[in-house]
């Protein structure tokens, strides 16, 4: 990701995009307690390949990371983070049904998201370019042994796909998890999601979605496996 050249970009609240050199209408808002923080973030995320963000990973292996250029949009107080963020979103059009790369509508909320097991794209033409991409990328991933090993082992005694469902059926593999509080970057180790889920309040299947990448964050946590 390209450095950012603003001199007031600093360790306080505030509304950023992330926008594409090569691509007009690519663009993402974000919103953040700490700037500073959250551009090392998205540049790590997006140089690994590891971003929450499908369609954020998806454009930086098409692109490059370098890409997607870090800019503020604004400083303001935490409290008016998320009017700020969907105010953004909407001014700029970053939803993905407009060309952008926001899956969300409103800030904070899955308006404007499909299901979790339904295809954000789902119904919608993809250009014959997004589609050699994607599928470039999805037979690197098949050929390579540890990639199907993993996805066999996901799939071994996985529980509902409903959040929050609960079944009688006995934990598959419990892979320790690293949660990580986005307003303080304080980072804490469980044994499993349910025992994470159990301590921060949350659900199961929550903590999970984030784990596996399908949401992006869970009521100010990141989730990832250890």
């Amino acid at each position: 990701m390209a450095a950012h050249k603003n001199p007031n970009c600093f360790s306080s609240p505030g509304i950023y995009c992330l926008y594409s050199k090569a691509m007009n209408r690519a663009m993402y808002v974000g919103a953040t307690k700490n700037l500073n923080r959250r551009k090392i973030q998205h540049k790590h995320s997006l140089v690994t390949g590891v971003h929450t963000s499908t369609l954020l990973n998806v454009h930086s292996k098409q692109y490059g990371s370098d890409d997607l250029t870090f800019s503020i949009l604004c400083h303001c107080t935490a409290n008016e983070l998320t009017d700020k963020e969907t105010l953004f979103i909407e001014q700029l059009e970053t939803h993905v049904s407009k060309g952008g790369l926001n899956r969300r509508i409103l800030a904070g909320t899955n308006k404007g998201m499909k299901s979790l097991h339904e295809p954000w794209n789902k119904g919608k033409k993809m250009t014959d370019e997004y589609r050699r991409v994607v599928s470039e990328s999805t037979k690197r991933g098949m050929a390579n042994p540890e990639v199907r090993a993993k996805l066999s082992a996901a799939k071994k005694g996985k529980p509902s796909g409903r959040l929050g469902h609960k079944t009688n059926k006995p934990a598959g593999n419990t892979k320790p998890i690293i949660a990580t509080n986005i307003a303080t970057n304080e980072s804490t180790q469980f044994s499993s999601i349910q025992v994470a889920a159990q301590a921060l309040g949350f659900l199961h299947g929550s903590v999970s979605a984030v784990c596996r990448g399908q949401i992006s964050s869970l009521k100010g946590y990141y989730f990832k496996y250890a």
